[in-house]
């Protein structure tokens, strides 16, 4: 998916994005103008595909403390809200990364594109849903 979506001048951090025990955000695709400026901000949520075609995201996700995120359910913005507070309490490159996508949306008022994405074993075709406003 990553390579589809650089085509269209989307790029992951150089890092790996996951937080301790595989946690967090799959994937983080940032586009960007030629001042270097963020312009969009994709989070994709990899998932297999069930055998009758549907995607599972995790429930009643526990939030960190100062998060807005208590019950809350994956991919939902109170969700990437948690993760942008672990990933600041990480420290170095996540934190960093954090502090980039909070200010695209809150002092830039840009979007995230929310997406989930999977591989349907039966028919080996990708699937990528936009879900962004759930």
């Amino acid at each position: 998916m990553q390579n589809l979506l650089h085509q269209d001048g989307y790029v992951p951090p150089s890092f790996d994005v996951h937080l301790p025990g595989n946690n967090g955000f799959d994937n983080v695709l940032i586009k960007r103008d030629p001042s270097g400026n963020i312009t969009d901000i994709i989070i994709n949520e990899s998932k297999q595909v069930s055998s009758v075609g549907t995607i599972d995201l995790t429930h009643n996700v526990v939030g960190t403390t100062g998060s807005s995120c208590n019950g809350c359910t994956q991919m939902t913005t109170d969700w990437i809200d948690d993760v942008l507070v672990r990933m600041d309490l990480q420290g170095g490159d996540l934190a960093d990364l954090a502090s980039e996508i909070n200010n695209f949306i809150n002092i830039d008022g840009g979007t995230i594109t929310h997406l989930v994405s999977g591989v349907n074993k039966n028919t080996g075709e990708l699937i990528i849903t936009n879900i962004t406003g759930f």
